[in-house]
Formats: structure tokens, sequence, C-alpha cells
């Protein structure tokens, strides 16, 4: 789920940078607020970014490699 009211602070710790083929992913947690932050970075400069609350991003596949 895409939280656009939920802002980025200087809270957040990187947890893992993942380099695609086509793109990079920078994970972000913010542990006072309990949020995950994607960056994903694609071609032509462009960036989508997504926030999910803590509890629904352990619930996502693949989340369990990045958060123990």
């Amino acid at each position: 789920m895409k939280y656009s009211s939920i802002t980025s602070n200087t809270q957040e710790v990187l947890l893992t940078t993942i380099h695609n083929q086509n793109s990079v992913v920078e994970v972000y947690l913010n542990d006072k607020s309990k949020i995950i932050t994607e960056l994903i970075h694609l071609s032509g400069h462009k960036i989508r970014l997504y926030q999910y609350a803590l509890e629904e991003y352990k619930a996502l596949p693949g989340a369990n490699m990045i958060i123990a």
C-alpha cells in the first residue's frame, strides 16, 4: 500500500540496497514511526516512493530477507 500522507524524516536508517538490471531499490526503516520507505530509482532519473507500515511490509513476499 502506498501512503502519500506519510512524510520522510531524518530518523530513517538504510536497511539494504537492491541492485536490479533496470533499477536500484533502497529500503529505509523509521523505527520511531514504524514505517518502511522504499525508493526505487528507475532509468531517466525517475524515482518512485512507496511507504508501508512495518507490520504490513513484513507480510510482503521477500521481506523476511530484509527484516529479521
